[in-house]
């Protein structure tokens, strides 16, 4: 079991389960909060479940299922409560949504996913559930989103990320909801990129764009020390071969060219 919400005298349930009180129940359940029965309402999904949150009467799941109710649903769907069939609602997430939190109505979202309606959106997104639009507010996190909630102007994200907005903030990040901090719509870091630690007796982690064409690394002198063809979005770059000073890391794009300094002791 990974989520509950309560109507009235129903519970509803969503997890990896396959039955409820020997009832067969792929996922998700109606149960009656007296008996513990469950009700006949039963949409069947077919993978995980792990976040439940009702809306207007309505319930919106998120997890892992490509169907649900009968329908195609990549991994957020929003079900109607009475005969457990599929809403309009249809974001099409590319992998797990594996939280949310309901503001208003607005739902913030955190997973596995790099895309959302065909648009690239790192593991974190806000839809309109007035328009089922995304917002544009995009940070994006390198790893894992678990939990999600906001408060005020502020949404909190925890997982297994170390940078989430082009930020190091490991594991936990609050970030305003007002702007997109990180990732645009087509993917690309705005116009930072981040090392760490720095200073550094050696290894220095590069956290930089997504696609981009060259990494460099120059000494104080200006001579290049180091060159890498399309790194990684987080690059390890070890310079322990190399004297203490200043370095000059040049990350080259096809829009830009961005540039950070590393501290070597």
């Amino acid at each position: 079991m990974n989520t509950i919400v309560a109507s009235g005298n129903k519970i509803f349930a969503g997890g990896f389960f396959t039955m409820v009180r020997g009832i067969g129940r792929n996922r998700i359940a109606c149960i009656d909060s007296a008996s513990g029965m469950p009700a006949l309402w039963n949409p069947n999904a077919d993978h995980a479940v792990y976040s439940l949150i009702l809306y207007q009467g309505k319930l919106l799941a998120a997890g892992l299922f490509t169907t649900i109710a009968g329908q195609s649903r990549n991994r957020l769907a929003g079900l109607d409560t009475a005969i457990a069939s599929c809403t309009a609602f249809d974001p099409d997430a590319n992998n797990a949504v594996r939280a949310m939190h309901l503001s208003g109505d607005t739902l913030f979202i955190g997973g596995d996913f790099t895309t959302v309606s065909g648009m690239d959106y790192y593991r974190l997104a806000q839809i309109s559930l007035v328009t089922d639009t995304l917002s544009p507010w995009n940070p994006g996190t390198d790893n894992t989103v678990t939990c999600v909630y906001k408060a005020g102007n502020r949404n909190f994200a925890g997982g297994l990320f170390d940078f989430a907005g082009s930020i190091y903030h490991p594991c936990l990040a609050g970030i305003s909801s007002q702007i997109t901090t990180g990732w645009t719509g087509s993917g690309t870091v705005n116009d930072a990129i981040t090392l760490y630690p720095n200073p550094s007796e050696g290894t220095f982690f590069l956290y930089g764009p997504i696609g981009a064409e060259m990494m460099e690394v120059y000494n104080a002198a200006g001579i290049q020390v180091l060159s890498l063809a399309h790194p990684l979005r987080l690059q390890q770059i070890d310079l322990s071969a190399f004297p203490p000073g200043i370095y000059l890391v040049r990350i080259v794009t096809k829009e830009k060219v961005l540039t950070a300094k590393a501290i070597l002791r």
